[in-house]
């Protein structure tokens, strides 16, 4: 029936937005929350629907009038746009100035549908709100993008992405986000229909329509960029094996379109670069589509790691840089190069990046890690038919498992262990630790009992 968009910022959206969009007006600017309330009423002006306020209101006269009028029948949607530039207010850029905070958990749930848009966390932000934490659309506004999305006139397939893709920069995980969030309030079905040719979810599409426009390059890295959890410059170009420019122009646009996320990392002094969380399956499959690009990117990525990770090492152990929060995930990189040679059937090589790999989870006192790179160890070792080795590694892991409560995972070492006094002809052994797996198994309903079931009858056989 009514819908109010405000936004606390001055360089707002244009008012076509009221001419469009059925019972939509929108601000000019605010800069305070009280300003930002004042744009409410002058938005319930706009649609003809004046509150009944003195001349002068005073901020919470203005606030019970607004609540007043919300309460009245009919349902509307509210948008409060770029509540980031509210923190002034406050003493903490973290922190929602708690007036806006209060005003908002008097507007009646029922009758109103409310979504706040930041690019800040806010720590005192009611939950029952909807919630969009994007990066800007490169100047756009999210006026101008509602604007062109849902206008009256009908529009081709090809004629609504290309509105998409314009009014957005071509930002795919920002078109993403923001039709996740508004699509309860706004027809986005009737939109999305208009892309006859989509499967499946509309932002893969959009996805990858952003990649067939931006280049082999933009896609090359961002195939890349699906072996790591994240990674440095240097780390990428040596994957991809991409010239300099060529690489930085590709990698900066796809930061630019929002599909890879930059932040620091002060030990490697370089800038840190990771896939947006819900595009990385999406990079895995293409990656896989091609086996030969991803078996030579494989390649070097474990060469990457064998060369780096004692430096790294040395530099943890350092002692200056436990705190950075960066640490596991390139841990976990190095860990991924290993296990990459170990399929390769370089052993010896996996074994210097493991054993590496568990230094610094030491140094990191991340037990979960240390349990982990034992077992990979440990595997190694049996592929080398080092028995001594196999079951020094093991009995560490199954040490840590144990330590932290992690039953399954102490169960399922158990069996490994067992596996290994069977292929020794050790039967009575292997059955002991195969029956205390198995009850675990069987406790916490692992469909592992059935393969633990099976071996123990063939080991049973034997003793």
């Amino acid at each position: 029936d009514e819908v109010i968009f405000v936004a606390a910022r001055k360089e707002l959206a244009s008012e076509e937005l009221s001419r469009e969009l059925k019972g939509a007006g929108t601000a000019r600017q605010a800069a305070t929350v009280a300003e930002l309330l004042f744009q409410v009423f002058r938005e319930f002006r706009r649609l003809n629907r004046p509150l009944e306020i003195p001349p002068q209101p005073d901020f919470d006269t203005l606030a019970d009038a607004i609540v007043r009028r919300f309460n009245k029948p009919g349902q509307r949607l509210v948008i409060f746009d770029n509540l980031e530039d509210l923190y002034a207010e406050s003493e903490r850029e973290d922190i929602l100035d708690r007036r806006l905070v209060e005003f908002l958990d008097r507007l009646p749930q029922a009758r109103c549908r409310v979504i706040l848009t930041s690019r800040t966390d806010f720590t005192n932000l009611p939950r029952v709100y909807k919630r969009i934490a994007v990066r800007a659309l490169e100047g756009r506004e999210l006026g101008e993008f509602l604007q062109e999305l849902f206008s009256d006139q009908p529009v081709k397939a090809s004629e609504a992405l290309s509105v998409i893709m314009a009014k957005t920069g071509g930002h795919p995980f920002t078109i993403r986000l923001a039709l996740a969030w508004l699509e309860e309030g706004w027809p986005l079905k009737d939109v999305l229909e208009r892309l006859t040719d989509t499967t499946g979810e509309a932002w893969k599409y959009l996805v990858e329509k952003a990649l067939e426009r931006m280049g082999q390059n933009e896609s090359l890295i961002y195939q890349a960029l699906s072996l790591f959890l994240g990674g440095t410059k240097e780390a990428l170009r040596t994957v991809t094996a991409m010239k300099v420019s060529e690489f930085v122009s590709a990698l900066n646009r796809l930061v630019r379109f929002s599909l890879v996320m930059r932040q620091p990392n002060p030990l490697l002094n370089s800038d840190y670069y990771s896939l947006v969380p819900i595009v990385k399956e999406d990079a895995e499959r293409k990656r896989r589509f091609e086996p030969e690009q991803e078996r030579a990117m494989k390649e070097r990525f474990s060469q990457w790691a064998l060369e780096s990770v004692k430096g790294f090492q040395k530099s943890l152990q350092s002692g200056k840089s436990k705190q950075l929060p960066l640490l596991d995930q390139e841990i976990h990189n190095f860990i991924s190069g290993g296990d990459y040679l170990e399929v390769l059937g370089r052993w010896d090589d996996a074994i210097v990046i493991y054993e590496n790999c568990l230094l610094m989870s030491k140094a990191l006192d991340n037990a979960y890690s240390e349990a982990r790179i034992s077992n990979n160890l440990g595997l190694v070792f049996y592929r080398k038919e080092d028995w001594d080795g196999t079951i020094e590694y093991y009995e560490k892991d199954l040490k840590i498992s144990e330590r932290l409560g992690d039953l399954h995972g102490a169960a399922i070492t158990r069996y490994n262990i067992a596996h290994l006094y069977a292929s020794r002809k050790d039967y009575k052994s292997a059955v002991t630790l195969a029956l205390q797996s198995l009850e675990v198994f069987k406790e916490i309903g692992s469909p592992n009992a059935s393969v633990v079931e099976e071996a123990l009858q063939e080991w049973q056989k034997q003793t």
